[in-house]
């Protein structure tokens, strides 16, 4: 029997998985480990640095939101090249749906409430929107390493549901 046009999406989509979860499971839990750590220390030694910058120059996260912003386009490149997007749980970006996005403008803003609202702020403008762009970026990150990096990890591992239960759990 002929498949469907969204049978064929699906058994491509299954089919793309299980080369990805192949590819994955080449990597041996040590060497997971052993990228995260390092790309951990990676991380924080450039935003120790990029904070000492921000204080030279006088901006408050300045440079870390620089810094974060580049670090976000490069995974996400680095991602899409390596055909990873969707098993790291940003697949979602090729089916964005901007009015949805409409719904988080009320978030964007509380950074700028002070500002808003007439509230005395300590830092210049400059510094409210690099901070903003800041605590974007480290969302961003914190999604992309534990609910896509880490759970695929331990979904390998040991499977779906310890997985859920595992990540869940450790940052409840």
């Amino acid at each position: 029997a002929a498949l469907t046009p969204q049978q064929r999406v699906d058994s491509k989509k299954e089919l793309n998985f299980k080369v990805k979860a192949d590819i994955m499971e080449k990597n041996t839990f040590k060497n997971d480990l052993i990228i995260l750590t390092v790309g951990f220390f990676v991380y924080f030694g450039i935003s120790a640095l990029a904070g000492v910058l921000s204080d030279v120059v006088g901006v408050e996260n300045l440079f870390n939101a620089i810094f974060v912003i580049i670090l976000a386009a490069a995974a996400v490149i680095i991602l899409k090249k390596l055909g990873l997007l969707s098993y790291y749980g940003l697949g979602g970006l090729s089916k964005l749906n901007v009015k949805n996005l409409l719904y988080f403008v009320p978030f964007a803003l509380i950074p700028f409430a002070g500002l808003i609202f007439g509230i005395e702020v300590s830092d210049t403008p400059l510094g409210i929107i690099a901070t903003a762009f800041l605590m974007l970026g480290v969302g961003f990150f914190e999604e992309l390493i534990f609910r896509g990096y880490i759970f695929r990890v331990i979904e390998l591992r040991f499977g779906e549901n310890k997985a859920v239960i595992e990540l869940s759990s450790s940052l409840a």
